[in-house]
């Protein structure tokens, strides 16, 4: 089993960052958990910063191999779908939410585990730092960190 692929019991926050600035291999990255996370019956929900980021990861779940499904479904459209992806909200309690929007989520304390995937683009990385003092600060709450060089990414 890969480090940065979670266990069925481990609950709190952790971040994967990906140690190169290139956001193929964050897609890449969100790909393979993704598949591994519904392969071992997880329910996801991503967050993303926009309409228009959710129906770009949409349309790149559909096409990333010719050979491979995931299933997923925009938001509430389908609550049993296991992979849901959400504009700015999100539900308030679940499995596995995965943030791939630059604030905090809100209702992350709903979730089992939360996970934050971040690349060395400057920005994701500022943006990150804020979320994780946030998380110590405000909640109380100890971030877990991997750090995955790309070849813990591509065995």
């Amino acid at each position: 089993m890969p480090a940065w692929l979670p266990d069925a019991n481990q609950r709190g926050v952790v971040f994967h960052v990906l140690q190169t600035q290139a956001p193929r291999f964050r897609l890449q990255h969100l790909i393979r958990l993704l598949e591994a996370l519904w392969a071992a019956g997880r329910q996801c929900d991503l967050r993303l910063p926009s309409e228009q980021a959710v129906h770009t990861l949409d349309r790149q779940l559909w096409q990333y191999r010719a050979d491979a499904f995931l299933p997923h479904a925009l938001g509430s459209e389908a609550p049993e779908t296991p992979i849901r992806l959400w504009a700015d909200a999100s539900p308030q309690q679940g499995d596995i939410l995965i943030n791939l929007h630059p604030q905090l989520p809100e209702h992350f304390k709903g979730f089992k585990l939360t996970l934050e995937l971040l690349d060395q683009s400057p920005e994701l990385i500022e943006r990150g730092r804020e979320r994780y003092r946030t998380f110590k600060k405000a909640h109380a709450v100890t971030p877990e960190v991997l750090k995955l060089t790309e070849e813990m990414l591509n065995p």
